[in-house]
């Protein structure tokens, strides 16, 4: 039945959501880390090359990269599960046409999906916005005592650690929205199945009876 194959596009497409967002968070905040860090040094007096080489071996930038490479295979999965969910969905449409509010519904869900793109968009424009920010703040400070330097790197990192706290809340919104919505509809769904008038009627309310049969 399409009300089963939803719950179970449900679980997939979220849980696919929660892997490869997660990953996708991660591996941003832990390249802004890495830069912190080299910026530090870099206050400190310490040659350029050293700097770079430091930052290559450093284990904020090795977790970074092993992150986003996850969340590039993740991507692979979110865009089948994502793909399978409309395909249940549009199922649905077809199944059940006459269900009072059933395209606004389904809107509503197009929407909430949308907002994980735009989600992506944000967080990589806040990275780049946070990077270019701390690079040229130290710019302007030239060379600073070690523990000066120690002083504005750790503020840099808990405005860091701050502005990515927001976004994983963020995260969790969309995904709580997200499921909230489908849940919505399957209960629109149990509803219709559930009406007296299956048994032993030729029509009831939601279901299309020239289909129905063979659909199912």
């Amino acid at each position: 039945m399409a009300y089963s194959r939803l719950i179970g596009k449900k679980a997939t497409i979220l849980q696919s959501f929660a892997s490869y967002y997660g990953a996708f968070i991660r591996s941003e905040f832990l390249d802004c880390r890495s830069i912190i860090e080299a910026l530090e040094n870099r206050l400190e007096g310490e040659d350029a090359e050293d700097i770079e080489d430091r930052r290559a071996k450093s284990l904020e930038l090795t977790e970074g990269i092993y992150a986003k490479r996850k969340s590039e295979d993740l991507q692979l999965e979110v865009a089948k599960y994502r793909e399978r969910f409309w395909e249940t969905i549009g199922q649905i449409m077809i199944l059940f046409p006459n269900i009072p509010g059933i395209n606004a519904k389904i809107d509503s869900i197009k929407e909430s999906d949308a907002n994980f793109g735009a989600l992506e968009r944000d967080i990589l424009t806040i990275s780049r916005d946070f990077n270019e920010n701390i690079m040229d703040e130290a710019r302007a400070f030239g060379r600073l005592s070690v523990a000066d330097a120690l002083s504005w790197a750790l503020n840099k990192q808990n405005e860091l650690q701050m502005t990515f706290d927001t976004i994983r809340e963020q995260l969790e919104n969309s995904i709580d929205d997200f499921e909230a919505k489908i849940d919505d509809l399957l209960d629109d769904l149990k509803t219709d199945l559930e009406s007296p008038y299956r048994n032993g009627a030729e029509w009831y309310p939601g279901y299309n009876d020239n289909i129905y049969e063979r659909a199912t």
